[in-house]
């Protein structure tokens, strides 16, 4: 039981060092191209890694190839409807100024997002927050929410690139709200692949409008669209309700498996005495 706290707690002190350390160097390396922040993320992500491979040995690939459940697709749906809403964008702008370069550089950035920052939130994070709680009852929506505050917190580093005190908040809480989204998909499906692939899918819907919509005579940031009222009651509102929904589901069914499981103990007590 120690050892499984230390390695726990190792896991969740790893993911911190790992956060600071990529907004600190971040902040360094700022303005010097896209493949010096990649090259950040990619060596940033070994020692997650090597954690998590420790952690769950041969079953390592497992949760990168897990068959997810069927309902993770119905359960996905805000990210589906996000995506369509700022997709829709594209037809009521002024004009669309479409590059194929632009397309690919943040295609590229959206997915090395998710998956760096979903290896070290969810990943090492989570699992360290998972293998820490083993044999004591600590709500799933419990680390969800801790997963949740630490992503957004983390989004406060917006502060430094011209954001007023007011947006930085907004930020910090829509993030924070959609890592605890992620978070309740992880321990839903136990398929970190489908959680990086949402998160790069949720990143692409929030870069296509800002880079290729036009709006004559906005100042650039400042355009308001119609649709922009129903992202932010999906980002708000649609994420932390099916966070909820997840991890609700996922209590009831852990209470059921415990219920079954003394029911067939007390079956295997009942044919012993049948049997004496």
């Amino acid at each position: 039981m120690k050892i499984r706290k230390k390695i726990g707690s190792a896991g969740v002190k790893l993911a911190m060092i790992l956060t600071v350390i990529y907004l600190t160097a971040g902040l360094v390396i700022k303005g010097s191209g896209p493949a010096v922040e990649l090259s950040l993320k990619f060596l940033l992500s070994i020692p997650a890694l090597l954690f998590i491979r420790y952690v769950y040995k041969d079953k390592f690939l497992h949760i990168f190839t897990n068959r997810p459940p069927k309902r993770t697709l119905y359960l996905l749906a805000p990210i589906w409807a996000f995506a369509a809403v700022q997709l829709l964008q594209l037809f009521e702008c002024d004009s669309v100024s479409f590059s194929l370069k632009t397309l690919f550089m943040i295609t590229l950035d959206a997915g090395t997002t998710g998956f760096f920052e979903e290896l070290i939130m969810r990943g090492t994070l989570l699992c360290g927050m998972t293998v820490k709680s083993r044999g004591r009852r600590i709500d799933h929506i419990v680390m969800c929410s801790v997963s949740g505050v630490v992503f957004g917190i983390a989004h406060l580093s917006c502060l430094f690139g011209g954001y007023t005190i007011f947006d930085a908040v907004m930020r910090m809480i829509r993030t924070g709200l959609f890592g605890f989204y992620m978070a309740a998909m992880y321990l839903y499906c136990r398929n970190i692949t489908v959680v990086m692939a949402s998160h790069a899918l949720w990143n692409l819907a929030v870069y296509i409008p800002e880079k290729f919509c036009v709006w004559e005579g906005a100042l650039p940031g400042m355009a308001i669209s119609i649709f922009d009222p129903i992202g932010d009651i999906i980002s708000y509102f649609g994420i932390a309700l099916a966070g909820v929904v997840i991890c609700n589901h996922i209590n009831t069914w852990r209470r059921t498996d415990c219920q079954n499981r003394i029911l067939r103990e007390q079956s295997r007590e009942d044919e012993y005495k049948i049997a004496g």
